[in-house]
């Protein structure tokens, strides 16, 4: 099946949210716990093995700020999403090249200037590399070769496209989708998704489209003021976690979605 890489980021895309509501869940219920641990300690003051129990558990339990909790799992949400941004651009990449990996089909999707491009960004790491990024240099430049007019297959350095990509804002998912050749994107094809509209509680997608700017504005501010503990450092709640992941899991179906249907027209 053509989208499958696609399909691929969209379920560990869920997963990792999944894991994010799972952390918050438990912490709720362990601080819930531990709020009533002195009444449970006197129901089972006869059952010496259950009440070492207890006793361990009061001891060992020390969360007392769950807006400390919170930001912190709003980081973590927030670079689920950052992750499957920069894997979602690669599985694009990967679907065009299990469709058709010959010189003319490649520059049809706009990918061969765009591949020389970022192979050199990612060459210039080869004395001092800046990008966080494990690259095999020998691999990359045997690669880059097979991008010439006439190749049967060309191989695309599919790393090569993530490096020093911004975060997944507005803009940073807009210059995402331009790295692999996508000039038609427009945010009302996200807008437009029931899921998205459903998710902000609106019912057009100019006003939904409007909202999800706003929010990915807001959270990445939120995202920077707590991981570099600016001056005002934001107050998190409950709600606004299970917001944040709620959206980003149904903003990233529509946008693999939208390239599953992008790539299906080249």
């Amino acid at each position: 099946m053509p989208s499958e890489p696609i399909a691929d980021c969209q379920v560990q895309l869920h997963a990792n949210l999944d894991e994010v509501l799972a952390t918050l869940d438990f912490s709720m219920s362990a601080f819930k716990t531990y709020a009533s641990s002195g009444q449970i300690l006197g129901w089972v003051a006869s059952q010496q093995d259950l009440r070492a129990v207890v006793e361990e558990f009061r001891k060992s339990t020390r969360l007392t700020d769950l807006n400390f909790l919170y930001q912190a799992l709003y980081v973590q949400a927030w670079s689920a999403f950052e992750l499957f941004v920069r894997a979602l651009i690669v599985a694009y990449l990967e679907t065009i090249c299990n469709q058709a990996a010959d010189y003319d089909s490649m520059k049809k999707a706009k990918l061969i200037e765009r591949n020389l491009y970022h192979t050199g960004i990612a060459l210039q790491q080869v004395l001092e590399n800046r990008s966080n990024v494990t690259i095999d240099f020998f691999s990359v430049a045997r690669n880059v070769a097979t991008s010439i007019p006439d190749s049967k297959k060309v191989v695309l350095n599919t790393m090569s496209f993530g490096i020093f990509l911004k975060g997944p804002s507005v803009q940073g998912i807009e210059e995402a989708l331009k790295r692999i050749g996508v000039k038609e994107f427009n945010w009302d094809n996200v807008g437009s998704a029931k899921p998205v509209q459903k998710a902000f509680g609106t019912g057009k997608p100019r006003e939904t489209t409007n909202q999800l700017k706003e929010f990915l504005q807001n959270a990445e501010k939120r995202r920077n003021s707590i991981v570099h503990r600016g001056e005002r450092i934001p107050q998190i709640t409950e709600t606004d976690l299970r917001h944040e992941i709620a959206v980003f899991n149904v903003v990233g179906d529509a946008l693999a979605d939208f390239l599953k249907t992008y790539v299906s027209k080249l």
